[in-house]
């Protein structure tokens, strides 16, 4: 959700960054696990606030901490370890970026959307935070049953001023991204979004044409972003408006909207619904947690948020008080199970 970062990932120009999965780097299951009946908890990831599923197989997960990769969870074996991330000089050819954006020096992930280009490459969009605020393009592979890996495919800086959240790539080789409250000016703007007033707006990104703001996407603390499954429309959370909007891809209009206390991001599930991470917690709850160590737990209490978007009408797939994990910030489905990050911790959990 949030995004204070330090060093992350300390590489130079031209050269190649892995680590690969292996016995040595493996985490185990949290040695003070929960204790609520159905939860587990997997340590191993300091601050996982976003994660997507590659090929019903692996999760990946960003890390808003000092660490130097992003990581995987292999739903088979139940481990948790660094992703081979391949950052190293490529050609034209290969650029699915702005030409003009060159090879991070550092890598801090936040938000991410994994999707399929037209070629049918595997596209992963890397919010970054470290050392400037960028779009990153990374390719994921992966053969047989081994760990994915990632492979950079080029960058976009972010829009002017702007200090993205989360992002969802588009068909044609584009994305939309959120700006909650830029880069400039970030606790007093904060203040006023709590007191409902705009601080931010959604971008679009073509590769012809560069950024432009999408009209009608104003609000106090822009937040998640995810693309529709027909790709005609998008979902915006408006975290301080307490706000979930549908609107238009093209012309920005907005088609339905309901209210979610403080929803952070949203993914969509296989029966069509858009799963919700709604925070429950006080202005002074908030900054506290944010100002804290990365791998510090809150009790900040949260819900998983159901939203029927045939009828937009909300229902409470799952709440957490805050004590098995705090301040959870996605939901990412698999089957029945629900794996739930969190902008601060140690963990992440999955529900049964």
């Amino acid at each position: 959700m949030y995004k204070r970062a330090r060093q992350l990932l300390d590489l130079g120009f031209g050269l190649t960054a892995a680590v690969l999965l292996s016995p040595s780097a493996l985490a185990e299951m949290c040695t003070d696990p929960p204790t609520a009946k159905g939860v587990e908890a997997f340590c191993g990831i300091d601050a996982p606030e976003d994660i997507v599923l590659f090929e019903d197989q692996f999760l990946l997960i960003s890390s808003m901490a000092p660490t130097k990769h992003l990581f995987g969870f292999s739903l088979a074996s139940e481990t948790v370890a660094p992703v081979e991330t391949v950052l190293v000089p490529i050609t034209a050819e290969q650029n699915w970026g702005d030409a003009s954006c060159s090879l991070p020096e550092q890598i801090l992930s936040h938000g991410l959307d994994l999707s399929r280009r037209a070629g049918g490459e595997w596209q992963l969009l890397v919010v970054n935070h470290e050392g400037r605020e960028s779009i990153e393009y990374f390719e994921v592979t992966v053969s047989g049953e081994a760990a994915p890996s990632l492979h950079w495919r080029g960058c976009v800086m972010a829009a002017e001023n702007a200090q993205f959240n989360d992002v969802a790539g588009l068909p044609n080789g584009g994305f939309i991204a959120t700006d909650p409250i830029t880069a400039s000016l970030q606790l007093p703007r904060m203040l006023l979004g709590s007191m409902g007033m705009d601080t931010g707006r959604a971008y679009r990104w073509r590769p012809q044409s560069g950024y432009s703001a999408i009209p009608y996407t104003d609000g106090a603390y822009p937040n998640g972003i995810t693309l529709s499954a027909d790709g005609q429309s998008f979902y915006l959370n408006l975290y301080f408006d307490g706000e979930v909007r549908q609107h238009d891809l093209e012309t920005g209009e907005t088609l339905n909207r309901v209210a979610v206390n403080m929803p952070d991001n949203s993914t969509l599930s296989a029966n069509g619904s858009l799963l919700v991470a709604s925070h429950d917690a006080s202005l002074f709850a908030l900054l506290r947690a944010i100002v804290s160590e990365a791998s510090e737990r809150n009790s900040i209490a949260f819900e998983i948020v159901e939203v029927n978007l045939q009828s937009f009408e909300t229902s409470v797939r799952y709440r957490s008080e805050g004590e098995e994990l705090g301040g959870g910030t996605v939901a990412q489905p698999v089957g029945t199970d629900l794996y739930i990050g969190a902008f601060k911790g140690d963990r992440f959990i999955r529900v049964r």
